[in-house]
């Protein structure tokens, strides 16, 4: 393993910290562990002792001839006991070598040592454990299994990312652990798990992914974006992330790969053609680390604002089991990246379906095809576009899995440094908004806050020894996406700003005279002085419709054309001249000369 000589032993290296689940790899080998299961420090109970082939008994009977060693089975062993935080989900962890040496590790609940031993030889016979013929090699073994109760202590857990919230062990989808604890996962990660693994270097990597990004400004937010999710909880922020639209083969699903080789091999990234209640599942088993979906218009289009939310929220839905009683309901924290031809907005609103506000920033829409050369604007001396994402491809097939690591283990050396990440944070975001002067709007500062956590992330991935970038490569190119997502919005809103106030504007033009000076009796549409024109609500739906009311006062308020009361109403309560100070929508009325 070729980490970084600054990463530290006891978190990285230690093999008391890091399990493996049945099929899980060391992030330090291959698939499955080629050496026996160790005994070391595990001592066997009386009469049985291991050797490289296998489990021995020998003890001497009192009422017969002295028995000498008899082999029982092929090698196991009892690593230790496990329970969940809260001290319930008992179970024991063991070690089981099949006849290819691969030792794969089982979780067998506690009930099993105490009911028929049938049941219990079971999974380690699935799992490839060979045992001598006859009843009395099984009774032997079920005998040991019974009574090796070991003193090592695992904490069982059954969501990726972090153990606990002393956020010093992390848990990987394929059951490896970085961090101080002793932990095993018990749940099926599926697709996560198998590949969520490693191949290839570190250093490979970082020449061969990390550094074609460089010049690349959506590329640095993809990879800058996959290290998000480890720091979420410990910097106690929401999910979320980008979705990268364009034409397709314009290089959005290779964005999406780069990505996920931070994590893993490129079959990380999933379909969005799936359920809400797979997605679910989905979720937990990245949570704290990168959910990459592909191809947006394959999911419902009447469900995919409610799964952004789901994403974003962290939580999936309650339900019954056969009892009556509620299902223990899932939960995560993810950074998400998505692609698409489409916007969240259009495909919504192929269903029927309107965008929210709160959709919007938590799935920021992305152009990704409009650099030089699709979602490229430097390819490395590559002859075109085609070779540059075939060859990252292809680095990121050998090369993967191993930045996550070792990001996760020097950001667990780096606890005590919480407040400076969401500094360095805070002052991104600042740089962002003075440098497009931007004012008080909330939906973009939030959207800000999204782009500042990924410069933060790739700076502090950079500052790690990972990515090979120089100090700001980052948060430079990751600012100029956030300016041209800045630029896009703000071009994208001018139109239907410029038509709502075109249709209040000729309505006034047309019909001023029904609008009488404030204090004066008589009025059909409202009132007027000379800075302000006060519309009755009714007034103000017949300009603009009944559905389309409330959208065009938010534009006019967006184009400081519209006068309101504190806080969040977009109307405006009559003074004492006008009886019974009616609510109504106050326009500028220089919107007549303009």
């Amino acid at each position: 393993m070729d980490y970084d000589s600054s990463t530290s032993r006891d978190t990285v290296m230690n093999s008391s910290n890091i399990t493996f689940l049945p099929g899980c790899e060391n992030p330090a080998s291959s698939r499955h562990q080629q050496v026996p299961a160790s005994t070391d420090g595990l001592r066997l109970p009386e009469g049985y002792f291991a050797e490289a082939d296998g489990i021995y008994f020998y003890k001497p009977d009192d009422d017969e001839d002295q028995e000498g060693p008899v082999r029982i089975c092929s090698p196991v062993t009892v690593v230790g006991l496990c329970r969940r935080s809260e001290g319930k989900g008992w179970s024991r962890v063991l070690d089981v070598v099949d006849e290819d040496r691969r030792t794969q590790r089982l979780l067998l609940d506690e009930v099993l040592f105490n009911g028929a031993p049938a049941a219990l030889l079971r999974p380690l016979l699935d799992a490839g454990l060979s045992i001598e013929q006859g009843a009395k090699a099984r009774k032997r073994l079920v005998d040991l299994l019974c009574i090796w109760r070991p003193r090592d202590m695992f904490v069982r857990v059954s969501k990726v990312g972090w153990v606990d919230d002393d956020f010093d062990t992390y848990v990987f989808a394929d059951g490896s652990i970085v961090g101080r604890k002793k932990a095993i996962l018990d749940r099926d990660t599926g697709i996560f798990g198998e590949m969520g693994g490693v191949s290839g270097s570190l250093n490979d990597w970082k020449e061969t992914v990390a550094a074609p990004c460089v010049g690349n400004p959506l590329m640095l937010l993809a990879v800058s974006q996959a290290f998000v999710g480890p720091m979420l909880g410990p910097l106690g922020l929401d999910g979320g992330g980008f979705h990268f639209r364009g034409a397709s083969s314009r290089g959005k699903t290779t964005l999406l790969s780069l990505s996920a080789s931070v994590w893993g091999a490129p079959k990380f990234v999933q379909s969005w053609r799936t359920t809400d209640n797979a997605l679910e599942n989905m979720a937990s088993s990245c949570s704290s680390g990168l959910l990459a979906l592909d191809e947006l218009h394959l999911v419902s289009a009447r469900c995919a604002g409610d799964i952004v939310y789901m994403l974003s929220n962290g939580r999936g839905k309650l339900r019954m089991g056969v009892s009556g009683k509620g299902k223990p309901v899932d939960t995560w924290v993810v950074a998400t990246l998505s692609s698409g031809e489409i916007t969240l907005e259009d495909h919504l609103a192929t269903g029927g379906r309107k965008i929210h506000a709160g959709q919007e920033v938590r799935l920021i829409d992305i152009e990704a095809d409009g650099q030089r050369f699709g979602s490229f604007d430097i390819l490395h001396s590559e002859e075109n576009s085609g070779h540059f994402v075939e060859k990252l491809l292809q680095a990121s097939i050998r090369n993967h899995g191993h930045a996550s690591r070792v990001f996760v283990a020097k950001l667990i050396a780096s606890m005590d440094r919480r407040d400076n990440f969401k500094n360095a944070m805070s002052k991104i975001m600042d740089q962002a908004i003075e440098g497009h002067d931007l004012g008080q709007d909330s939906q973009v500062r939030r959207v800000l806050k999204r782009f500042a956590l990924a410069a933060m992330a790739g700076e502090v991935a950079t500052a790690f020894g990972l990515t090979g970038w120089e100090k700001g490569e980052a948060m430079n190119g990751i600012l100029k996406v956030a300016g041209n997502w800045i630029a896009e919005r703000d071009v994208a809103k001018a139109k239907p700003i410029a038509a709502a106030l075109d249709r209040t504007s000729q309505y006034l033009t047309e019909h001023l005279d029904r609008f009488v000076p404030c204090g004066s009796s008589g009025d059909l549409d409202g009132w007027r002085d000379d800075t302000w024109i006060y519309i009755w609500p009714e007034t103000w739906s017949r300009i603009h419709g009944a559905e389309g009311a409330l959208e065009a006062a938010r534009l006019h308020n967006a184009a400081n054309m519209l006068k309101t009361d504190k806080g969040e109403t977009l109307q405006l309560k009559m003074g004492r001249s006008v009886p019974g100070r009616p609510k109504v929508y106050a326009v500028n009325a220089g919107l007549l000369d303009s």
